[in-house]
């Protein structure tokens, strides 16, 4: 005589597989592109952000070729390809970095008030001062010089 296992469904295991919110956001880069491009066109890559029916973007002022980026890849944050040139892992560990420390800024943020607004995410990702990004090219040329 066969026996069969006692099904473990239940309603509460029904809602523990629901999707669960996500507690914070996470940023990603996108390549702001027309749907029709023409081939060797470079366009902008924007940090972007999406939180609770808020978008929030901010250029980062490095350009590339479609054919040069990958937008699956770090998770489907986005990066360079090899193709794009020697000095491709030098501005994926930036735009790493970059995205890092906003998200560290929203996580504490979190963990100090309970939750965050798209206005604070906003004034997160814009107050980041572009001079920083600037300061961190001229020490590039200089190491390379």
């Amino acid at each position: 005589m066969a026996t069969f296992a006692k099904s473990s469904f239940s309603a509460n295991n029904y809602y523990d597989m629901a999707r669960q919110q996500r507690q914070f956001p996470q940023g990603k880069y996108i390549l702001r592109s027309q749907k029709k491009s023409p081939d060797g066109q470079q366009y902008g890559i924007y940090l972007y952000y999406y939180w609770r029916g808020m978008h929030v973007r901010r250029s980062v002022d490095m350009y590339v070729a479609q054919k040069d980026w990958n937008q699956e890849a770090n998770g489907g944050a986005g990066e360079f390809r090899s193709s794009y040139g020697p000095n491709y892992k030098v501005r994926n560990a930036y735009l790493k970095e970059l995205m890092h420390d906003i998200d560290c800024k929203i996580m504490d943020y979190i963990k100090l008030h309970g939750e965050i607004d798209g206005d604070t995410i906003e004034a997160f990702v814009i107050s980041d001062s572009s001079d920083q990004m600037y300061s961190v090219g001229k020490e590039r040329i200089k190491q390379v010089r």
